[in-house]
């Protein structure tokens, strides 16, 4: 989807000239799991010393492993491991005293994972053993309760500090959502508590379909963390906070978190796990590691701290260490058991095809709009334009068949579609993106002062901004919306009645979708 989103006192004075010890880690990974290597960063920030009284406990390297954006893939592809792979690993650092968290993400993307509204998955992670999951806006997908359901399934509250009530009447801003999630999770390691703070960014909720999250304000979260922070480490007896936000770095990076409380004597964070783009990231500030890994399982974060009586120091980072090829009965057992359920629908040969893949920024996504178009006709809609946004991915054909699964994969969401009369100069804006795909019946000429009736997907039809406000259609008029059927029925029908589906007839070159004709 495109997107448009205090018990301690401070007993030593800083020195901007000191420098943080970044060391090689001594934390040893079970021998049949290779670690990856390193990245280190060397940072002139003051080294924290806080006073404390003396403690029995041993100065200890805790390590953390997180996930992001795993988008529902679930089975082992060529550039993916899996969740069987993905689990293992994470299952063998735990045993080792490793903490395993997720930033958000992680269901929306396969027929394996969306069949089932993610529920395969969340057995997944409580058979793993994670201990914290901050919120994404894709969790948002199926509705608010499907977060409550997948919780429950997963053995853990779901994180979002952040996230709090609504009143679209008022335009007011109500308690935190607590019968949504928690703020924070708190875990022990070697007589060490963490805690693990979730947050997504406060702009997402402009990548969410809007009727979805019109009960929710995502708030910011940097004053959220500080004040959490405090009380984690007051009041919790928290040795170090670690924040989970589901959202780049820039959105925490330079925000005062790395900064010290005047309330704990401490930084505010120690270590931030990132996600929502989908890039590599890795960076420090002030000795704190801010990381993000591309998604999809493809690699997993690594962030470890070493903890002592007098602070918490960066000891080394990286976003590389893969978990190809590894096994684990228990999660295949229960991928096993779902996906005998979703493979009966999966299975379904649409058509055949003149190729084995079409791509997403062409053919793919205008396969949906003359769907739609297709679609609307079926029902005898007058309409001007079919208008989508592009498709989640490109669209293969194995051994020139479109299986369903395949679909699934191209167009995860359940997007419905709404008739709406729009005015001409809000269209043409709309279109100017290069993530927005129309299909026209008849060869109309848009006028900036005309108005069109379309078939919009909900995303776009209902978009609002952080005002609350429609933003994509100010003017929009909505004429209905048609519940019941997804924009991915309506493609899986249109793949159906086609003997052989052919690029050259969904090509953007064809006047039918060239916006630049329209």
């Amino acid at each position: 989807m495109k997107s448009r989103i205090a018990l301690l006192s401070l007993a030593a004075i800083f020195c901007a000239s000191c420098s943080i010890q970044i060391r090689t880690s001594s934390f040893e990974l079970p021998s049949e799991v290779s670690e990856a290597q390193s990245e280190f960063a060397n940072s002139s920030a003051g080294e924290i010393e806080i006073s404390s009284e003396s403690s029995d406990r041993e100065d200890a390297t805790i390590s953390f492993y997180a996930i992001n954006d795993f988008h529902g893939a679930v089975l082992a592809k060529s550039n993916q491991p899996g969740i069987e792979s993905v689990g293992a690993y994470l299952k063998s650092v735990r045993d080792v005293g490793g903490v395993l968290i997720c930033s958000g993400d992680m269901y929306q993307g396969s027929i394996e994972s969306d069949y089932n509204h993610g529920e395969v998955l969340s057995k997944c992670m409580k058979e793993i053993g994670f201990d914290a999951f901050a919120i994404g806006n894709h969790e948002f997908d199926w509705g608010a309760e499907w977060i409550v359901k997948n919780a429950e399934f997963a053995g853990m509250d779901f994180l979002g500090a952040n996230i709090y009530n609504y009143d679209m009447e008022t335009g007011e801003v109500g308690d935190f959502a607590s019968e949504l999630c928690a703020k924070y999770n708190i875990v022990e390691r070697d007589g060490w508590k963490i805690g693990i703070i979730g947050t997504i960014g406060y702009e997402q909720i402009t990548s969410i379909c809007s009727p979805f999250v019109d009960d929710y304000s995502f708030i910011d979260p940097i004053p959220v963390i500080k004040t959490l922070s405090d009380e984690l480490r007051l009041e919790k007896g928290c040795d170090a906070v670690v924040v989970s936000h589901h959202g780049e770095q820039a959105e925490l990076m330079n925000k005062g978190l790395t900064s010290i409380s005047p309330e704990s004597g401490a930084r505010y964070i120690d270590a931030a796990f990132c996600a929502h783009t989908h890039q590599n990231e890795s960076a420090t500030e002030n000795g704190v590691a801010f990381v993000q890994t591309e998604g999809y399982g493809k690699s997993i974060a690594r962030i470890s701290l070493d903890v002592k009586d007098d602070g918490v120091t960066l000891n080394s980072y990286t976003t590389r260490q893969n978990a190809y090829g590894l096994t684990d009965d228990a999660i295949k057992a229960i991928v096993d058991e779902y996906k005998a359920v979703s493979d009966v629908a999966g299975n379904e040969v649409l058509c055949r095809t003149d190729s084995t893949y079409y791509d997403r920024y062409d053919m793919a996504s205008n396969l949906i709009v003359k769907a739609i178009g297709e679609h609307e006709e079926s029902l005898g809609v007058a309409y001007d334009f079919a208008v989508s946004n592009y498709a989640r991915a490109g669209l293969s054909a194995t051994g020139y068949q479109i299986t369903y699964s395949s679909l699934y994969t191209t167009l995860p969401f359940d997007n419905e579609i709404v008739i709406a009369r729009v005015k001409g100069s809000e269209l043409i804006r709309e279109l100017a993106y290069t993530s927005t795909y129309a299909y026209r019946p008849q060869e109309i000429t848009l006028s900036s002062t005309s108005y069109y009736t379309i078939a919009v997907v909900d995303f776009l039809a209902l978009h609002r901004g952080t005002s609350r406000k429609y933003d994509y259609f100010p003017t929009l008029e909505v004429i209905s919306i048609q519940s019941g059927v997804t924009y991915r029925d309506i493609a899986a029908n249109y793949l159906r009645s086609l003997d052989q589906f052919k690029g050259s007839e969904h090509t953007s070159s064809l006047s039918c979708f060239n916006k630049n004709a329209f």
